[in-house]
């Protein structure tokens, strides 16, 4: 569901479950939405009426089962459900249904309920907006999820039209040189396996040919779908410091050897460097505006297969 690009809708019972939304992410879930059909117990009786509730605690009291059938709460905002019966009656401009959506990382959500913002949808929007921030952890970003189409490959190998994916010969890899795209059921996949305790290289030339190079300064990040056996780097190597360990970078976690995807932020803060590769002399954001190519590192023995990498704002050109 989550490499479909479906929509979660999570159940709007108080407390909500972290957990629910936290998986959903990690499978690669681009957005959630949040939708009410919550009643007051005078709703129940008599949906269409106004409602002058006096609980102190209105949110998520059950109450039993209205005469018409269906569930009724204590809640300030409330609608008839599909399919109950009307009596001829139409629904007031605050009991109407509502839905927040909202999509990861980046916080943009709609509400969809009445014009009249009342209690229950302020507060449900802002405990939205409070559960999904907390559920942000490094690698994501605001605004981050993959808003491009996807683009139409290469007529060649290619990788979200990225055709160099190259073990580099550093390390005991597999295999040692060469491309690392093979050929999948639904497109390209690139494989390549680290050997041995001692530092490996991988690379992607972001512009399909060393000489390129691209201007990240504008982009959120990266979506990759990937599965790795251990954790390793990926570095951000720019054009004019192309060559040594000194670089900018960030840690790819492990996923034992399952496919995940992950978004990888280009916020200067989720960037970092290695003490036992030396530090850069240049900044983080002088490497965005001359991105050569991403650089995946790793001492550890480690088994890698990438399937999607789509740099947000980026269409990396044929060639």
């Amino acid at each position: 569901m989550a490499e479909a690009e479906k929509v979660l809708e999570v159940n709007t019972r108080v407390p909500l479950h972290p957990q629910v939304v936290d998986w959903w992410r990690a499978q690669g879930g681009q957005a959630i939405t949040f939708a009410s059909d919550a009643h007051t117990q005078h709703c129940a009786d008599a949906c269409g009426e106004e409602i002058h509730d006096t609980d102190p605690d209105p949110l998520g009291k059950r109450v039993g089962t209205s005469t018409a059938g269906w569930p009724r709460s204590r809640t300030t905002t409330g609608h008839r459900p599909v399919g109950a019966a009307s009596e001829g009656r139409s629904t007031p401009e605050r009991f109407r249904p509502f839905a927040i959506h909202a999509s990861f990382p980046g916080m943009r959500i709609r509400s969809t309920h009445g014009r009249g913002m009342h209690a229950f949808p302020r507060t449900l929007t802002a405990f939205a907006v409070a559960l999904l921030l907390s559920l942000i952890g490094p690698g994501a970003v605001a605004n981050g999820a993959p808003s491009d189409s996807p683009s139409r490959e290469c007529a060649t190998p290619s990788i979200d039209r990225l055709q160099q994916w190259i073990a580099s010969g550093e390390g005991t890899t597999v295999p040692a040189t060469g491309s690392l795209l093979v050929r999948e059921r639904h497109g390209y996949a690139a494989k390549v396996t680290f050997v041995n305790a001692e530092w490996h290289v991988a690379v992607v030339w972001l512009g399909n040919q060393f000489e390129a190079q691209a201007d990240l300064s504008r982009s959120r990040g990266f979506w990759m779908t990937y599965s790795a056996t251990d954790d390793l780097y990926v570095q951000l190597r720019p054009a004019s410091h192309w060559s040594g360990g000194d670089k900018w970078l960030t840690r790819v976690p492990s996923t034992g050897g399952k496919l995940v995807r992950k978004f990888f932020s280009f916020s200067p803060g989720n960037w970092t460097t290695l003490p036992e590769l030396g530090t850069p002399t240049y900044s983080f954001a002088s490497a965005l505006t001359e991105a050569r190519g991403l650089v995946f590192v790793g001492k550890t023995p480690n088994k890698l297969d990438f399937r999607r990498l789509r740099i947000h704002g980026y269409r990396p050109p044929c060639l």
